[in-house]
């Protein structure tokens, strides 16, 4: 079986270094929002599984969010968990290692690997699970590889968005001005229509200028969730990872604070 493994390797084109160099282009963007789901095609592309998801990590809460995953089977912990509950996961991101879990021990997952930028750790690849023949150090090494490509992406696109962040951004707030917003909401639908991540648009009914109407609202949401504006300067917000069955939470939150609002979509949000 090892003979076979190795020289399935030494044939095979789909990790050969043409294709991994073909697959790994699709991670050349300036735009994190478009690498995240470039890493979720790319991983289960290279690694032969579709168990993958995608978080994003706050370092000031210690909590990892989900940004993506291919099927609602991949996700590892719910679309939020808390890494310090992981002790051994946490010590090997922390340490900018691959994690080599027993995925058949409860709240394991198969592999996971930090993405690390600015010396804190951005984002959190993990591997539900994998087939025992698949868990070894070949794959373990492969993994170790993607993540360092794809961490070099992430640090060229969060320069340029450094760079560009007064155009695409109110100034002093972290409202999208329209035409950044409108790309980002199309992209999110590409997502859902690929199975990639859900979405969920809303958008406030009010009279109030949208920079004061948004900051009395932004500590009822995550941190993963984005505010913007349309062509007619109405305040929306981007709700990740959130169906509409999932609006009940929010709807009851904002209803107590007496927030008027409705549930959009991409037709409506792109008339206006």
């Amino acid at each position: 079986m090892i003979k076979h493994q190795y020289e399935k390797r030494l044939i095979s084109y789909k990790t050969s270094l043409p294709r991994l160099y073909s697959i790994t282009n699709q991670l050349d963007s300036l735009n994190p929002e478009v690498l995240y789901s470039s890493i979720i095609k790319v991983l289960v592309d290279v690694l032969e599984t579709d168990s993958v998801s995608v978080y994003s990590y706050d370092m000031r809460s210690g909590f990892a969010r989900l940004i993506g995953a291919k099927h609602d089977e991949a996700v590892f912990m719910g679309k939020s968990f808390r890494l310090s509950y992981h002790k051994e996961l946490e010590q090997k991101l922390f340490n900018n290692d691959v994690f080599i879990g027993s995925q058949w021990a409860d709240g394991s997952p198969a592999m996971a690997a930090p993405i690390f930028h600015k010396g804190n750790i951005i984002a959190i690849i993990l591997i539900k699970s994998m087939s025992f023949e698949s868990l070894n150090l070949y794959q373990v090494n492969l993994l170790r590889t993607l993540t360092a490509l794809i961490s070099s992406s992430f640090i060229r696109a969060y320069q340029y968005e450094e760079k560009v962040r007064n155009e695409k951004y109110l100034n002093g707030t972290d409202i999208m001005v329209p035409t950044a917003f409108a790309q980002l909401v199309e992209l999110k639908h590409q997502d859902a229509q690929q199975s990639i991540a859900q979405y969920t648009l809303l958008r406030f009914v009010s009279d109030e200028d949208p920079i004061p109407l948004y900051h009395g609202l932004m500590n009822l949401f995550r941190s993963t969730d984005t505010f913007g504006l349309d062509a007619q300067n109405r305040l929306y917000v981007l709700l990740r990872n959130t169906s509409v069955q999932d609006v009940a939470v929010v709807e009851a939150r904002l209803k107590d604070k007496a927030v008027q609002f409705e549930v959009s979509d991409l037709s409506s949000f792109a008339q206006g």
